[in-house]
């Protein structure tokens, strides 16, 4: 579910279940995959400057979005916090805020 925060922002919300190619069946295990996961895409924020949220669909292992193409993160703006939350059931809920409509210059 995707809710407006505001006009630069938005809250994203995903699940990882058992549907998803990295579940396991320990949430231990699914929290330091989420935890690894947030490292490297900080470590690849530092480095190019950017992340798009389909950068972090992919590697959690989830299809791509036309709001993930323009939507996510920017060095000296943002910093990637995935917070995890247990469901009622083994699923895990992952939500984070990204900035809307990145301008990226090359």
């Amino acid at each position: 579910m995707n809710e407006p925060v505001n006009s630069d922002h938005w809250d994203i919300s995903l699940v990882l279940d058992s549907s998803n190619p990295n579940w396991h069946n320990s949430e231990k295990l699914n929290r330091f995959f989420i935890g690894t996961q947030q490292g490297y895409l900080n470590h690849l924020l530092a480095i190019r400057g950017h992340v798009l949220l389909n950068d972090l669909y992919e590697a959690l292992g989830l299809p791509r979005t036309t709001l993930g193409a323009t939507s996510g993160w920017l060095l000296g703006q943002d910093h990637i916090d995935l917070e995890v939350f247990a469901e009622n059931s083994p699923a895990l809920r992952v939500t984070t805020r990204v900035r809307a409509n990145v301008h990226l210059s090359f």
